[in-house]
């Protein structure tokens, strides 16, 4: 698979997108945790594990938005007659 490829998959499965905003608001979180660790609300190990957590959580985060967003699901709201609303998954046809 050529890198333009790897990039395409990576557009289209909405992974870049995950993965910016888990950094975006891990740093709003670790910058709030800076803030309380300064004003001694909260210790500097908290910060540390914030830190760890954040990094170790990031191929999580990667993993999980690359399987669920799968090109090849549709998602659809079906509506019951009871009126709730379900957001259904179901295999899409392959366009070849």
């Amino acid at each position: 698979m050529r890198m333009g490829e790897v990039f395409q998959q990576l557009q289209k499965r909405r992974v870049i997108r995950a993965a910016v905003i888990y950094v975006a608001l891990l740093w709003v979180v670790l910058q709030a945790a800076d803030v309380f660790a300064e004003a001694d609300i909260i210790s500097g190990g908290v910060v540390r594990w914030l830190i760890i957590a954040g990094v170790a959580g990031l191929p999580l985060v990667l993993a999980g938005s690359w399987f669920l967003e799968s090109p090849w699901k549709q998602r659809r709201w079906t509506a019951t007659r009871s009126g709730r609303i379900y957001l259904t998954s179901s295999p899409a046809r392959m366009n070849t």
